[in-house]
């Protein structure tokens, strides 16, 4: 109407006059929108008041004690009725954080421009949110080298603590708790069968439902990582041999089930806990194909195997809380290790390890932590201060297998210590049971690395020939991304050979090997 009074009155500049008034009505709404938008901005609730500690405490007298669900992945704390760890992890902002829950489908975030602080159902518990040190500021030197420090002196005094193996063999615990996984122990050994290579065994309704397969089999062989030390190309090569079957795992080589699936978790993210009847379906083809052998009296039943390659079963020990055999504990005795012996006491092991500070690197653009090498620096100092400050309140191995610090630290930097890790499992298992492969010697010479592991794993070797013709194909999983952002600073690679010196030296005084102490 305004257009058509205005060309009535001055109809020859009727188009002239029409394009003021878009122009006009258009910086008008711009002036509205942006002042709308301030207003909300400025009334956005702190984090810390999404949930005060009185509401906790009215829930909690209301539906019982609280549990733990860390970004999607569910790791309840027993015995706490009130939880003391935070469920943010920091995004690339230091001021902003992200909280994803499941509730009905429904996602609270806070990304430091809107909210939804409608909290209900029991799924989100908050307490004491423990932020990442601000980065949005540059840490001074001398701080970062202080907490570097207090670190080093903590791996060197954890390194001469004298830890027993356990003097009572671990039993099945009874009464499971409704965050427990699945007591393993209550499961009775298998009897397997003698006349085969793999562990397999035939149906007990004792150990499975008896309409399953009636010949099952767990793997003869272990990759336990590490991850980005190779594990994924020296698989695929290893499948190339006729007498090694795949898993219907995760690029039929990653069941990730001790350590992730379990529990219900798969990373970062929260699923539904499998159970062991769902790890032994993993492998069902090497059932098949032996009880196939058992039948043709063909005798390759005496030489086929399968394995299991899920680097996370080494390190990930952030579920022992959820076992039933550490319930009440502050510290756990029982771990993947004991439970893997509970059901085949002698497995074979094979370890791949690389210079820490370059798999760190390559872990961190892997996960997509960051594109450059400053964004990697920036959160190698994060995650050393969260460390630190974590080891002052508790202790180093408390820190290490803690849930909450797996998910504000954007470099998983405690991975970075091979020996702490790699004592947990010479604790159960004799040190002749683990063939250890440095995969800079393994980049250099695959042919050699192929030829050992066949050894290892006692499989009729193959011509050399085929040796080659396996170790010339194109090597798997490259991080792309490691490429584009170039190579590491000097800054972060000093500080890194400082932390990580006595982690490298006590991993070789460990296993006997003096050549895994890396140069950097």
């Amino acid at each position: 109407m305004l257009r058509q009074y205005l060309c009535h009155r001055f109809r020859p500049k009727c188009i002239f006059t029409s394009l003021l008034v878009f122009i006009a009505l258009s910086i008008a709404l711009g002036v509205i929108f942006t002042i709308n938008h301030d207003v909300g901005q400025s009334h956005i609730p702190p984090i810390d008041h999404l949930l005060q500690p009185k509401q906790i405490e009215d829930r909690t007298k209301r539906d019982g004690p609280l549990y733990i669900d860390d970004v999607n992945s569910l790791w309840p704390i027993p015995g706490r009725s009130v939880p003391d760890e935070s469920m943010v992890r920091k995004k690339s902002n230091v001021n902003s954080y992200n909280i994803d829950t499941n509730n009905n489908n429904v996602k609270h975030k806070y990304s430091g421009n809107n909210v939804n602080d409608r909290m209900s159902g029991n799924v989100l518990s908050l307490l004491k949110m423990m932020k990442p040190p601000s980065t949005s500021k540059p840490v001074g030197k001398k701080v970062v080298n202080a907490h570097v420090d207090f670190l080093y002196q903590a791996i060197v005094k954890d390194a001469i603590t004298d830890r027993h193996p356990l003097t009572f063999k671990p039993k099945c615990a009874g009464g499971l708790q409704k965050w427990e996984a699945e007591d393993l122990l209550c499961i009775p050994r298998p009897k397997f069968l003698d006349n085969i290579k793999n562990p397999c065994w035939y149906n007990d309704s004792t150990i499975l439902a008896p309409s399953s397969r009636p010949l099952h089999c767990l793997p003869y062989f272990h990759i336990l990582g590490v991850a980005k030390a190779g594990t994924t190309d020296l698989w695929n090569r290893m499948m190339a041999h006729p007498h090694i079957i795949s898993n219907d795992g995760l690029l039929h080589k990653e069941a990730l089930w001790w350590a992730w699936r379990r529990f219900g978790v798969y990373g970062y993210k929260k699923g539904v806990p499998q159970s062991f009847r769902d790890y032994v379906s993993l492998f069902q083809d090497t059932a098949r194909l032996i009880q196939s052998s058992i039948n043709n009296n063909n005798h390759y039943q005496k030489m086929l195997i399968t394995g299991d390659a899920s680097p996370p079963d080494f390190w990930d020990f952030r579920g022992w809380r959820n076992i039933s055999q550490n319930r009440g504990l502050s510290f756990p005795q029982v771990m993947t290790p004991h439970l893997m012996h509970h059901f085949y006491p002698d497995p074979k092991f094979i370890l791949m390890f690389k210079d820490p500070i370059d798999r760190l690197y390559s872990d961190y653009f892997f996960l997509g932590g960051g594109l450059t090498s400053e964004d990697f620096h920036r959160d190698i100092v994060q995650a050393v201060m969260l460390l630190s400050e974590c080891v002052k309140r508790r202790d180093l191995l408390t820190c290490f297998y803690d849930n909450t610090l797996y998910y504000q630290m954007k470099v998983r930097l405690p991975f970075g210590c091979y020996s702490v890790f790699m004592r947990e499992w010479l604790r159960v298992f004799p040190l002749k049971q683990f063939m250890f492969i440095k995969t800079e010697d393994y980049e250099v010479n695959p042919e050699k690395t192929l030829k050992d592991v066949i050894s290892f794993l006692g499989l009729t070797p193959l011509k050399k020939s085929a040796l080659r013709t396996i170790a010339d194909e194109e090597r798997s999983r490259i991080t792309e991304q490691k490429k584009i952002a170039g190579p590491m600073k000097e800054k972060t690679k000093a500080l890194l050979s400082r932390l990580l010196a006595p982690c490298s030296q006590n991993l070789a005084k460990m296993i006997g090997r003096s050549e895994f102490v890396w140069d950097s």
